[in-house]
């Protein structure tokens, strides 16, 4: 999905065939060559390093249905927005969007629990609440206005 002109549409990546996402203060790793459309999107490589963090307590004591329902709506989010930027008809992409943004507010609502239960600590829980609340609204904004059906 490149932009008309010289600019890029808001969401997306340098369209180069290379990127880095910070996670964490870590570094995600660098792709190299031809890049699929949804890792162009800015909202892709945030909901994806968002994913890895939480990914990374799944093996902390939790409630089960906390730790599969968590798991079930972080990948969720990361599917969703990469089937959404595969999608050519307007109406399919912003359903998928929304999709994505619905497992988002699932997903900050899970982590919401975890924190309350101190299964995370509060750096934790600023730090993927805030990649989370990115995605939410760059997400806001792919889908664009509501539709009436």
């Amino acid at each position: 999905m490149q932009g008309k002109g010289k600019g890029k549409l808001k969401g997306q990546g340098n369209g180069s065939g290379k990127w880095n996402c910070s996670n964490g203060g870590k570094r995600m790793e660098k792709i190299d060559g031809p890049l699929f459309e949804h890792e162009r999107l800015h909202v892709y490589r945030a909901a994806r390093s968002a994913y890895q963090q939480v990914r990374s307590w799944l093996p902390r004591p939790m409630p089960r249905d906390l730790r599969d329902q968590l798991d079930r709506s972080i990948r969720s989010v990361v599917s969703n927005i990469a089937e959404g930027a595969g999608k050519t008809a307007k109406a399919d992409k912003q359903r998928s969007y929304e999709f994505a943004k619905g497992s988002t507010l699932e997903a900050a609502a899970q982590l919401d629990m975890l924190h309350a239960d101190r299964i995370i600590d509060s750096t934790e829980y600023n730090e993927v609440r805030r990649l989370l609340l990115d995605v939410a609204r760059m997400l806001h904004a792919l889908a664009g206005r509501p539709r009436t059906t």
